[in-house]
């Protein structure tokens, strides 16, 4: 699980409490949050951690000096409302079996240890069994030595005569069936189970039931906090608008109807980076939700204060033996992989920038743009500070010249007209810009057929960071002839500069249009 270059340098180093104590300052605002989903209970059948070893983490998790939070309470520190203590943890449990309230809950309760169960409120009620619990028993379950993947759209048939093979072939099912459409997984599902020959009932198996509604108002009463999981486990960033409003929002009027103090968070489900994205983000904290949680390893940050980080908050899986639960719970461990996902930040902008650089001296040998391919992308996304002066410009003028565009600003509040100056200089291009209000970054969904283009090399590290994924970025200067590294913000500057910035612009996208037709 850790990788093998950090448990050779924790054994050597960290292990030495006193070198731990030294390092605990500086790792005191990074946070885990632990992730958990099944616990073994013979009485219902279900497998997974044991509760023997559950007592045993948490005991050594006290001895070796950790402080036991909630979710809320890191939330919280990430809003400046709140201080964590050093090596703070917080613990998840996803989906709501019923191993979880009879085997799991009771421990964390003992050691006074806060713990958020995230429930799916459709399986809660009985009227689903999540489709990814459903895939892992039939393979469980089947007696067949091979399976046939061509039928669903996989490339060859796999054997599965061995456990390993079977949940080897599992997992790469699973993983193809979470880029499909909701609605196309049942159907998927249903040919899985003939080719498995495994007959699949409407009620859970023995070892797949959820807990109920009674024994959850039960948790809640001896202090389990419980949240939203979705309506019916469906991959959300697979969802419709419509679909996803009722798997974020009709989970929680669930859970609000049957419980008394519910968390407002959101724990996505599958929850991978490509899971969940900037819609959702957007629409969770436009309607009231205080955070959301995914499975994407990693720590939690609190001084990274964006409040759109809140709605992406990593999660590390819960190890399986207590030498890799101490290393990640280390001072050392917190403080490389925040130390390296920064690195990599910034290496990843550098090079960008690098490579826009030579963009711009490739342009001045050749007297001319900068190469690029347009028709690899699906829709061009204008960046720049306010989203009030040069990128509504870009994107109004990239829509004339028959693009699909669209404009944003990373230091907005959002719904803001665009600047007068704007307005009067952008008609004497022809451009109409009264319409326009000033949207966040952050509230808009990228995929990898958008493409970015910023008006400043400093803008690359902060577009980076708010949206988290590798999106093709450009200069769009650079396009112009002669090329610029900087379309300067005019706001506040006069015609002349509006004048200037405006060209830019427009000679930009003339050259970017030509290389289309």
């Amino acid at each position: 699980m850790v990788n093998k270059f950090f448990k050779t340098i924790y054994v050597l180093c960290t292990a030495n409490p006193l070198i731990d104590r030294l390092l605990s300052h500086p790792a005191r605002n990074i946070a885990v949050i632990f992730y958990m989903h099944r616990f073994e209970d013979p009485e219902h059948g279900s497998v997974g951690i044991t509760a023997p070893y559950l007592e045993s983490a948490l005991q050594t998790m006290k001895k070796y000096g950790c402080n036991f939070v909630s979710v809320q309470d890191i939330i919280e520190a990430r809003q400046g409302k709140r201080k964590l203590p050093p090596k703070a943890v917080a613990f998840t449990i996803d989906d709501g079996f019923i191993d979880q309230a009879t085997i799991a809950a009771p421990i964390f309760i003992k050691y006074k240890c806060p713990v958020t169960i995230g429930l799916i409120t459709g399986f809660i009620d009985g009227n689903l069994w999540p489709w990814d619990s459903r895939l892992r028993y039939m393979f469980t379950a089947t007696e067949q030595e091979k399976i046939d993947l061509a039928q669903i759209g996989l490339d060859q048939s796999r054997d599965i005569r061995t456990n390993r093979q079977r949940m080897a072939v599992m997992r790469e099912v699973r993983d193809y069936l979470k880029k499909v459409g909701n609605q196309e997984h049942n159907r998927l599902i249903q040919v899985i189970a003939e080719l498995l020959n495994v007959h699949l009932t409407d009620v859970p198996a023995q070892g797949y039931q959820p807990m109920t509604w009674g024994q959850a108002r039960e948790l809640e009463k001896i202090g389990v906090t419980i949240a939203s999981h979705s309506a019916t486990h469906a991959v959300i960033s697979r969802c419709s608008p419509d679909e996803m409003k009722e798997e974020i929002d009709g989970s929680w009027k669930r859970l609000r109807s049957q419980l008394g103090d519910s968390l407002n968070i959101f724990i996505y489900p599958t929850g991978r980076i490509h899971d969940f994205g900037m819609r959702e983000i957007s629409y969770l904290q436009d309607n009231g939700y205080s955070g959301a949680l995914t499975t994407v390893h990693g720590y939690v940050d609190i001084v990274q204060t964006q409040s759109y980080k809140s709605y992406m908050m990593s999660r590390i899986s819960f190890p399986e033996d207590l030498l890799n639960l101490k290393m990640v719970c280390s001072p050392f461990m917190r403080i490389a992989e925040i130390f390296i996902g920064r690195m990599r930040l910034h290496h990843r902008s550098a090079r960008i920038l690098i490579n826009n650089y030579l963009y711009k001296v490739m342009s001045k040998i050749s007297s001319g743009a900068a190469d690029i391919d347009l028709t690899q992308y699906d829709r061009l996304v204008f960046v720049c500070k306010g989203n009030v002066c040069r990128s509504p410009f870009a994107e109004q003028l990239a829509r004339s010249f028959g693009f699909n565009a669209i404009s944003c600003g990373f230091e907005t509040d959002g719904n803001i007209p665009a600047n007068d100056e704007a307005i009067h200089n952008a008609k004497t291009f022809g451009i109409d810009l009264e319409s326009h209000r000033s949207r966040n970054l952050t509230s808009i969904y990228f995929n990898e057929r958008d493409c970015i283009f910023i008006m400043e090399p400093d803008h690359i590290v902060a577009v980076h960071k708010m949206i988290d994924r590798n999106i093709d970025i450009y200069l769009l200067g650079m396009f112009s002839n002669p090329s610029r590294l900087v379309i300067h913000d005019p706001y506040k500057k006069g015609v002349d500069e509006f004048q200037y910035c405006y060209n830019g612009i427009y000679d930009s996208l003339f050259r970017l249009r030509g290389r289309v037709e």
